[in-house]
């Protein structure tokens, strides 16, 4: 099982869930920074959240990325 400790190493087929639990995140930070409106959260990919909302997979996994990036900047402040 690898350990991620940059969020550039985030990646579409990742669960939700799987990128909160590694990187210690709030439950619903991801959902309310990225204004989601899915049931399925966070129990689905990120492709899977992409194509559902027909958006770019690479775009939302950088988004996601970011979001990652600015909580962990934040929280070693």
């Amino acid at each position: 099982r690898r350990t991620l400790t940059n969020p550039a190493q985030i990646q579409s087929w990742m669960t939700f869930s799987y990128i909160n639990t590694v990187f210690n995140l709030p439950a619903g930070y991801l959902v309310s920074t990225l204004k989601m409106q899915d049931a399925r959260y966070p129990d689905l990919t990120i492709r899977q959240y992409a194509r559902t909302h027909d958006l770019n997979e690479r775009d939302v996994t950088d988004t996601v990325e970011g979001s990652v990036s600015q909580y962990l900047q934040r929280a070693t402040k």
